[in-house]
Formats: structure tokens, sequence, C-alpha cells
């Protein structure tokens, strides 16, 4: 039976999805599997996934008392509030920025009007995007 604590942990181990897109999500779930599939064969086994889980306990144990408190688990659901609200800024302040018309709607050639994002993104200018450029761009653009 999982406690409270352990479906709360789980869920900051998931980070929370509150990006606007769909594809944002998605490279936010894969950059997690990445960083959880150290022996990187493409699955998650259950050593991998206790450690990760132990990693993230550590982190927020503050105190480092061996266990979580209240205020140390407020203090994590702040943390990710902030992040949500943060994300939440940057979608629409992209939505203001490709609304060059201003008038409450983004058309194709407004949303493609991003000439320079494909260079900010090919870190090492193959003409290709791999996942870790692509999720180094979305940290950037996110302003992490």
């Amino acid at each position: 039976m999982r406690t409270p604590t352990t479906l709360i942990l789980i869920a900051a181990l998931a980070v929370p999805l509150t990006a606007p897109a769909a594809s944002a999500q998605s490279l936010v779930m894969s950059r997690l599997f990445q960083t959880i599939d150290t022996s990187r064969d493409g699955a998650i086994d259950r050593g991998e996934f206790e450690a990760a889980m132990a990693k993230r306990f550590a982190r927020l144990d503050t105190n480092r008392d061996g266990s979580l408190d209240h205020a140390e688990m407020e203090a994590a659901r702040e943390r990710l509030a902030r992040r949500a609200n943060a994300a939440q800024a940057v979608a629409e302040n992209r939505f203001e920025r490709r609304d060059r018309s201003r008038d409450g709607r983004i058309t194709r050639a407004e949303f493609m009007h991003v000439p320079a994002l494909f260079d900010f993104a090919d870190r090492n200018r193959d003409g290709r995007l791999d996942k870790e450029e692509l999720a180094a761009a979305a940290d950037a653009l996110a302003g992490r």
C-alpha cells in the first residue's frame, strides 16, 4: 500500500507537467526518462527507479534528519507551484510574442515566424536537433 508521502514523492519525481503543449510535456518526460535510465538500455529497472526516488528524497529532506516533515513537503509543493506559475507566464509571453498582429489569434504565418529558433537549438551546427539539444533549448527558453 502506498502512503500519501510515497504518492507525493512519485508525483514530485515525475516533474509537474504544466507546460502548455503536449510536445513540451513529452520533452520533459523524455528528459526525465533519460535521467533515470542510467544504464541507457531504454528501460527503467527497479534499481534505477529506487535510486531516483532516493535522490529525490534526499533533495526534499532539507534538514537531513532522514524523514520528511510537513514543512519540507510544503516547501516542495511551493517550489512546484512556483515552477508551474513560471511555465504559465512563459506560455503567455510566447503567445503575446507570436501574435504579431495583436488580434488575439496566432495565424500559421505568425506561428511559423521563429527564424532563429532552430539555429538557437542546433548547438553543434550540424543541421539536426538531437534530444539533448532540444532539452537544452527548452531549458534555456524556460529560463532554467
